[in-house]
């Protein structure tokens, strides 16, 4: 019994792209729990996924693009900065401690 799914559930963000119907590739079901209703999910896991040839997407980042501009907005608001996040440095070098 190690190793079989236990439960069906879904991947936060991830979206599985292809060039003809999903129906031909794979088994669906429509997604029963919370704002998701009426959207179906693929019934095979991930790996196998892209095992069968499929491109499977993870668009997490659009939640922290949300974080970020009503962040810009509170600093604006509150200090009056408004800051370019497009022109922020990727990595903020840190003192060393020693």
């Amino acid at each position: 019994m190690e190793g079989i799914a236990r439960h069906a559930s879904t991947h936060a963000a991830g979206i599985v792209i292809s060039k003809e119907p999903l129906t031909r590739y794979v088994p669906l079901q429509q997604v029963s729990k919370g704002e998701g209703s009426g959207l179906v999910m693929t019934q095979y896991a991930m790996e196998n996924i892209a095992k069968i040839g499929l491109l499977k997407m993870d668009f997490l980042g659009l939640a922290n693009l949300t974080i970020l501009a009503k962040a810009k907005e509170n600093i604006l608001a509150n200090r009056g900065l408004d800051i370019d996040i497009y022109k922020l440095p990727m990595m903020i070098k840190r003192p060393s401690t020693f």
